[in-house]
């Protein structure tokens, strides 16, 4: 089973590290979490990883994983550099609840 995309199961791994597997696999830090606006049931939000600056990554869709959630399947964008690292975000809008498990 997939995780749910909920801003919740992200909102404690800021500063953890998330395996990403694509091409080949590497390690990327969640460096923020960004509230995005929304429409009343609905929730928005962007999350921005900084992976290795050799990463060899390109806009599209990742596994992403961390043992506290599992892995989930995440659009990424390269959207820039910081010192050594580059940066990734993925932004998801989705229906409060929705894929949420008890």
């Amino acid at each position: 089973m997939t995780a749910p995309l909920a801003r919740a199961m992200f909102a404690p791994l800021v500063g953890a590290t998330f395996q990403l597997d694509g091409v080949s696999a590497f390690p990327a830090e969640l460096v923020e979490l960004t509230d995005a606006a929304a429409t009343p049931g609905w929730e928005g939000f962007s999350l921005l990883f900084a992976a290795p600056a050799d990463a060899p990554i390109a806009q599209g869709t990742y596994r992403v994983a961390h043992d506290d959630v599992g892995p989930v399947d995440l659009f990424l964008v390269p959207v820039g550099r910081h010192e050594q690292h580059l940066l990734l975000e993925a932004v998801i809008n989705r229906r409060a609840g929705e894929n949420e498990v008890s």
